[in-house]
């Protein structure tokens, strides 16, 4: 019988044979430094580059703080003793875009036939009837309080109603201003803004103040003209 050889039998060796095998370890390879990234190119601008960028910066700037706050010089005395000829101020479009104008306000007036821009004070709004006598202006029947003008005004006017798109504008000099006692009620499309604020000369320099109407004006009181006293002269004989 033939007998397989039994294959878990231990093996041997000589005793001068080595059996340690030694492991050597791996070094950690020594990370390289890394290159600085490259600057990128810096091109010099030019002085005529530079000069043409703040120019057109600087028009830029000037148109649009033209068409949101204009700037006029008062000519005339219409508006004396609040405004006098020679003042620079500065008008505010931008209240009447969200708004519109409002008893006292002094707004400038755009016209085209004449060609001419006028400063005026806000009197009568849209829907209310304007009429002028005894030196008071009254609104709906009720006098305005308006301390604020030169002189009471000399003139009468017949009451008119204002249409939905009307002013009754005045000037606080009453009796030296054209304004809609000689030419009628202005349309919304003729009102400009609003005098924001007075900058020339130095010593005018300050915000327009608006004005309020909280109390009437009192209403004159007529005075009684005496007669005179008869005289009584005897007959002549």
């Amino acid at each position: 019988m033939i007998s397989e050889p039994d294959s878990a039998a231990p093996l041997s060796f000589d005793d001068d044979t080595p059996i340690i095998q030694e492991m050597e370890e791996a070094a950690p390879e020594q990370a390289l430094p890394t290159p600085p990234l490259p600057l990128p190119p810096v091109r010099t601008r030019s002085f005529w580059r530079d000069m043409l960028d703040t120019v057109i910066m600087v028009v830029a700037i000037y148109t649009l703080v033209n068409l949101v706050a204009p700037r006029y010089i008062v000519e005339g005395a219409s508006m004396q003793p609040n405004f006098h000829t020679g003042e620079w101020i500065i008008v505010n479009r931008l209240p009447y875009l969200v708004s519109q104008p409002q008893r006292g306000d002094v707004v400038i007036l755009d016209f085209e036939d004449p060609q001419e821009d006028l400063i005026k004070r806000v009197i009568g709004l849209p829907g209310e009837t304007v009429e002028i006598h005894g030196g008071l202006v009254y609104i709906d029947g009720v006098p305005l309080n308006e301390p604020y003008i030169k002189a009471a005004p000399n003139y009468t006017k017949e009451a008119i109603t204002l249409g939905p798109d009307e002013y009754y504008v005045l000037g606080d000099n009453r009796n030296n201003s054209r304004d809609s006692h000689a030419f009628g009620p202005v349309t919304r499309d003729h009102i400009i803004g609003r005098a924001w604020l007075i900058y020339w000369p130095p010593p005018n320099w300050g915000a327009v103040p608006a004005q309020g109407y909280s109390e009437p004006a009192p209403t004159p009181t007529p005075t009684a003209t005496p007669l005179p006293t008869p005289t009584y002269a005897p007959p002549a004989p």
